[in-house]
């Protein structure tokens, strides 16, 4: 409310010079329904994210940023997201559709991406399913094919921990507990790093709870 009144009281001075749209606040968790489609349209590959703090929330409030792909997806992303992707009749093309759910499991539709996801969400569709999704993108594009067999045994996640951010565990200890589930880690270059994190971390778990207790534990701050 307080952000409202402010700009509210600003409206007189800046009216002249934009037109402005308000949109309703959605309360809800930020889901992605993401994929592959053949040269028919037909989706051969997808995956789904899970957003902890939003992109927007990050670089505007300096938290870090975590998200996950889930063992199990969640089944209403999964249906609504490929009526929609059907419905745009995308063909031979990576998508990455951005979703809220409401917590009484109504979804909202907020932005198709007719493009690849960013960061590191790809490497982690391949450690997520033991896959190469390059080599099977090129079979698609070449012959139409993709036979990589999709079994999704892990959840795989992303931690991206900023430098300004006081964490109750050093990162040092961080990859050394947890080096059997991280498959790899990376200092982010300074450009994203307001976006994902100064230092990002994926690692996967065939067990999902556990993966997320050690996602909590690499989040958490000192008292």
């Amino acid at each position: 409310p307080e952000k409202l009144e402010a700009f509210m009281s600003q409206k007189e001075v800046l009216q002249d010079q934009a037109i402005y749209i308000m949109e309703a606040f959605v309360n809800g968790n930020i889901y992605s329904f993401d994929g592959l489609t053949d040269q028919e349209g037909e989706i051969v590959f997808h995956s789904s994210l899970v957003y902890g703090a939003g992109v927007m929330e990050s670089v505007n409030d300096g938290n870090d940023t975590d998200f996950y792909i889930p063992k199990e997806l969640n089944a209403k992303v999964v249906e609504m997201g490929t009526k929609a992707i059907q419905a745009f009749k995308l063909k031979e093309r990576f998508f990455h559709l951005e979703l809220f759910v409401l917590p009484e499991g109504e979804i909202v539709a907020l932005e198709l991406n007719a493009r690849l996801p960013g960061g590191k969400i790809v490497d982690m569709f391949n450690y997520a399913n033991d896959i190469n999704i390059f080599e099977q993108y090129a079979k698609v594009v070449t012959k139409n094919v993709f036979d990589a067999e999709l079994t999704r045994p892990y959840s795989c996640f992303y931690v991206g921990r900023k430098d300004s951010l006081n964490y109750k565990r050093p990162l040092e200890d961080i990859l050394e507990t947890y080096k059997d589930e991280i498959v790899h880690h990376y200092k982010v270059e300074k450009i994203f790093s307001l976006a994902i994190g100064d230092y990002g971390i994926i690692f996967r778990t065939k067990d999902h709870e556990k993966g997320l207790e050690i996602r909590r534990e690499m989040i958490a701050k000192q008292a």
